[in-house]
């Protein structure tokens, strides 16, 4: 036997010869099939980044409740137009268009002492893919609803639109 290995025939010299050309393409191919599902992760990350922006901007729309327009929400007549005046200047201001906002608001309560009611901000992008179009995925759209409440009591008599209290003597 001597220097050489013989398996079934051949040398291990020639053996090995031979396969080196094979191990460069199943090599090549697994990096490629690795770079593929890499991108598609990344591609997936960045659509969940996005949704997270467009929930970064619906937190800020619905926080408009409080910051900039409680008072003007509970004195107006239709207050879920003014709601959704605020949260459409909010995201415009934050890159979207008017088109992709949608507000909720429901009176819940509605006594002489307190109001309460449910102002909610529902906002819809669509996320162009880049990676994912390989598997029939051209876009995905996102839906971010975000709740909220709103409540003004007192101890004594809460206004409301469409009210009218005779104020009470001293």
């Amino acid at each position: 036997m001597g220097a050489y290995i013989v398996l079934m025939g051949m040398e291990e010299s020639v053996m090995i010869r031979k396969e080196k050309g094979e191990i460069l393409v199943l090599f090549a191919i697994g990096f490629t099939v690795l770079l593929l599902f890499t991108s598609l992760a990344i591609d997936l990350a960045l659509a969940l980044m996005h949704r997270d922006r467009v929930k970064e901007v619906a937190v800020m729309a619905r926080e408009t409740r409080m910051d900039f327009g409680g008072h003007e929400m509970w004195m107006s007549e239709n207050p879920n137009s003014v709601y959704t005046d605020l949260a459409t200047d909010i995201a415009v201001r934050n890159g979207m268009s008017p088109s992709q906002v949608r507000t909720e608001f429901e009176h819940t309560e509605n006594t002489i002492s307190r109001r309460s009611a449910r102002a909610n901000v529902i906002m819809e992008d669509t996320y162009e893919t880049t990676t994912l179009r390989i598997i029939g995925i051209e876009e995905i759209p996102i839906t971010v609803r975000v709740d909220g409440t709103m409540l003004k009591s007192g101890g004594g008599r809460v206004w409301g639109p469409g009210q009218s209290y005779i104020k009470p003597l001293p």
